[in-house]
């Protein structure tokens, strides 16, 4: 299923500077300044949606689970914990570009 893509989803998803698909824990901590144990959190707790899997390990012992983080779903994270929305952000750029040219 396809959706179409509105301006908040542009404007966010192009805070990603790379054309990645999938990141890692690793990956999207570092994107955001946040802790692996923080981005583990927000995953466990359905704020940031993903894939979870057990990695390999040999029978018998203990199995790690992997996340990945598809750039969608990086992306919806970033609106959804974002305190404005894109054209709140132009509309300030616009507003502070004024006021310094006057």
């Amino acid at each position: 299923m396809e959706f179409e893509q509105g301006p908040n989803y542009v404007f966010f998803e192009q805070l990603l500077s790379d054309n990645k698909t999938w990141y890692t824990v690793k990956e999207v901590a570092a994107l955001l300044g946040k802790s692996e144990q923080y981005i583990r959190d927000c995953f466990d707790n359905q704020k940031m949606l993903g894939h979870v899997w057990n990695a390999k390990a040999k029978r018998g012992k203990e199995q790690r689970r992997t996340y990945h983080i598809s750039r969608k779903c990086l992306v919806l994270f970033l609106m959804e914990t974002a305190n404005y929305n894109a054209n709140d952000f132009f509309d300030r750029i616009n507003a502070a570009e004024h006021r310094h040219i006057i």
